[in-house]
């Protein structure tokens, strides 16, 4: 039995439409663009929390929850920080969907 190549045209199930452009290598670390920060919540980690936001990335469909500790020292953060500041007079109120 001889082998042939696999197929190149994918099943629907198959096919990924989002196409994600590849990170940008700075200083030897690959670093993504953020478009927008559009929310926060606190994760519960054991016996304490961990507060993630929800990230646009630019050039990518959907959003993801991302730790904060990764995202210090950015644009996005300071402008999402400045924004929420004035509007809740430096205080998050949960809501009950855990996003803040």
């Amino acid at each position: 039995m001889l082998l042939r190549p696999a197929a190149t045209d994918p099943f629907p199930s198959q096919r990924n439409d989002d196409y994600q452009p590849p990170a940008e290598l700075i200083d030897g670390e690959e670093e993504w663009q953020i478009d927008r920060i559009t929310g926060e919540r606190m994760v519960k980690v054991g016996r304490g929390y961990r507060k993630e936001y929800r990230v646009k990335w630019t050039g990518y469909s959907r959003e993801t929850w991302t730790k904060a500790v990764l995202l210090e020292d950015t644009a996005a953060l300071d402008q999402w920080e400045a924004q929420h500041m004035v509007s809740t007079g430096g205080c998050h109120i949960p809501s009950s969907s855990g996003v803040f």
